[in-house]
């Protein structure tokens, strides 16, 4: 009697540790999904707001409403950073479950979006050469003939966006972790 039980407990142990290996399993593909899920809706609102305007940046202009000028409005509203929304990208790391978010560059396509923003954030110094004199002169931006170089003021856009959407990320990346869990399709 002693080794039926023993083999009893032995299969049972087999058991849990079969039913263990398996929820351990269920719970890695659930941060996964979850992980993959919030950082592709992040990733999308971000660059949209990026695109729009509605980041939440500080708007820094080199224009002053003066009197007579006349395409203020119209200047004010231009976005200098939109172009960059398309080098806003996640990626999942399913060895360490951790989601990497923000102009990461690691395509060719966004390499050059992700110098900028890198810069963006630092703030830096252009000198002014002629040719770019000229081309800002036909954009309507008339630099004073003593000008040698503009300094461009740090921008810091995805520390901003985290800052604000910080609590709706982890939010969301529980409640879906949750949900897939109980079997829920997400």
């Amino acid at each position: 009697m002693l080794k039926v039980a023993l083999k009893g407990l032995i299969e049972a142990g087999r058991e849990m540790e079969r039913w263990s290996a398996q929820k351990r399993k269920q719970i890695r593909l659930a941060q996964s999904l979850a992980l993959s899920k919030v950082g592709y809706q992040t990733r999308k609102a971000w660059a949209y707001d990026l695109k729009t305007g509605n980041l939440g940046l500080a708007e820094l202009s080199v224009y002053h409403n003066m009197a007579g000028d006349t395409g203020f409005e119209r200047r004010r509203t231009k976005n200098p950073l939109a172009n960059l929304f398309g080098g806003i990208t996640y990626h999942v790391d399913r060895q360490k479950m951790r989601l990497y978010l923000g102009f990461l560059g690691m395509t060719p396509g966004t390499a050059w979006q992700a110098r900028i923003a890198g810069r963006s954030q630092q703030g830096y110094t252009w000198n002014v050469t002629e040719p770019h004199r000229e081309a800002l002169h036909t954009m309507g931006i008339h630099l004073r003939e003593s000008t040698r170089s503009v300094r461009v003021p740090a921008r810091d856009i995805i520390g901003t966006a985290y800052a604000r959407d910080e609590q709706k990320i982890f939010r969301t990346l529980r409640d879906l972790f949750r949900r897939k869990m109980a079997g829920e399709r997400i």
